[in-house]
C-alpha cells in the first residue's frame, strides 16, 4: 500500500510523537534537546518547559489535554487549545520518567520512571494516588502501558523484565524476562489478549491468558527478528507494526 504525504516539516532529533486519536492532522513531537511543539497545518505551537530529553508525548482522547514526560523527572499537563504554557507539573519521580499511559476511564494516568517507580495520577486534581516501589524491582523502568481494560499495568525495565501489574491492589502478578537487555517498548492488542514488546533481538508477542500459568518461564507466542524499538497493534487487535531502522508490519 502507498502513503500519499500530507504535511513534512523538519524537526531535529525528534525523540516522541504522538497523533491525535480524532484528528490525524495534529501531531505531538518532543525532542532530544528538551523542546516540545504541537503541529497543525504546517504550524508549530512552542510549548516550553521542559529541561530534559522528552520520552514520551501523548494525547488525551476525548478531552482537550496532552501529556509529556521527559529527563528532567517530570510530566507536564497542557491544554491542546492553548499549549503555550503547562497546566500542571507532576514531579513525584526522582530520575528521568520513561513511561506514560493514559487510563481507560479518561480520569487517570500512570507514569514510570529510571528510579525504579511508577505512579497513578488523578487528571481533575493533580494528585498522586499511589507511588508504587517494589524491592523486587532491581532496575529502572524503560516504559509502561496500562491494559485496555484499565484493570492491569505492564511495565519493562532496562534489565530485560516485563511485569504485570493489579492496579486496584498496586501487586506484580506475574514477571518474566522477555528480551536479553532493555525491554524499548510494549503495547496490549485492543481486545486484552496480547501483548507485544521489542528489544535487542526482536519483536516478541505474548498470550496474556497463558503468562499467569507460565510465570517467570514464559514462552512467546510470536519472534519477529529484526531491529525494532516500538511496536503497537491497530485498533482491531489482528494488526501490529514495529518501527526502528524500517518499518515493518504483520497480519
Amino acid at each position: 500500500q502507498q502513503f500519499r504525504e500530507m504535511q513534512s516539516q523538519s524537526v531535529p532529533n525528534s525523540s516522541a510523537l504522538d497523533i491525535h486519536p480524532k484528528n490525524a492532522g495534529q501531531l505531538l513531537v518532543g525532542c532530544a534537546d528538551g523542546s516540545l511543539a504541537m503541529l497543525e497545518g504546517g504550524a508549530a505551537k512552542p510549548m516550553a518547559g521542559h529541561t530534559g530529553r522528552i520520552n514520551r508525548v501523548l494525547f488525551h482522547n476525548t478531552q482537550p489535554l496532552c501529556f509529556s514526560s521527559a529527563a528532567d523527572n517530570s510530566t507536564r499537563v497542557w491544554s491542546t487549545s492553548n499549549p503555550s504554557a503547562s497546566l500542571r507539573v507532576l514531579s513525584d519521580h526522582k530520575a528521568e520518567v520513561t513511561g506514560l499511559s493514559l487510563h481507560a476511564t479518561g480520569d487517570f494516568i500512570v507514569t514510570a520512571s529510571k528510579d525504579k517507580t511508577w505512579a497513578f495520577y488523578d487528571l481533575e486534581t493533580g494528585t498522586c494516588r499511589q507511588l508504587v516501589a517494589d524491592p523486587a524491582v532491581t532496575a529502572g523502568y524503560s516504559t509502561a502501558m496500562l491494559h485496555p481494560d484499565g484493570l492491569i499495568l505492564g511495565t519493562a525495565t532496562v534489565e530485560q523484565f516485563v511485569r504485570v501489574w493489579d492496579i486496584k491492589t498496586q501487586q506484580n502478578v506475574v514477571s518474566f524476562p522477555a528480551h536479553p537487555t532493555t525491554v524499548t517498548s510494549l503495547c496490549f492488542s485492543e481486545n486484552g489478549y496480547h501483548l507485544a514488546t521489542t528489544g535487542a533481538d526482536g519483536v516478541k508477542v505474548w498470550d496474556l491468558r497463558k503468562l499467569a500459568k507460565q510465570g517467570a518461564a514464559a514462552q512467546a507466542v510470536k519472534h519477529f527478528e529484526l531491529d525494532a524499538a516500538e511496536v503497537r497493534f491497530d485498533y482491531s487487535g489482528t494488526y501490529l507494526i514495529a518501527a526502528g531502522a524500517g518499518i515493518s508490519g504483520w497480519h
